[in-house]
């Protein structure tokens, strides 16, 4: 029995060093970009993430970083637990709360804050 294809809907885009494209379908986001070489990257962010670490954070101004940890110590299930990864997957959570317009970006020397509201 074959599914049926997931339908996306663009929700904006996002400039940091490069672009990201935030689309959503269902309880899933998904953040693209391209580097400057050409490579493309895609990951999915669970809607449930999303909406929990926005309860967390909200009121706050928050790196990177701080996102990571609070991600890791959340009781949520998670692709990443740990390292570099869980890292890119905390700056697409962050990216989608930008993109859906509950985040601003600030650039603060070599890294972005995001105020969480």
């Amino acid at each position: 029995m074959k599914s049926k294809p997931t339908s996306w809907r663009d929700i904006g885009r996002v400039r940091l060093r490069n672009t990201y494209c935030v689309e959503c379908s269902a309880n899933n986001f998904r953040v693209s970009s391209t580097s400057p070489k050409g490579a493309g990257y895609s990951q999915l962010v669970p809607e449930p993430v999303v909406t929990h670490f926005r309860k967390i954070a909200c009121g706050q101004t928050v790196t990177v970083d701080e996102a990571m940890r609070a991600l890791a110590r959340s009781s949520l299930q998670l692709p990443y637990q740990y390292g570099y990864k869980l890292r890119f997957f905390a700056q697409n959570v962050l990216v989608v709360l930008v993109a859906l317009g509950k985040a601003c970006q600030t650039r603060v020397g070599h890294r972005f804050e995001y105020d969480i509201y």
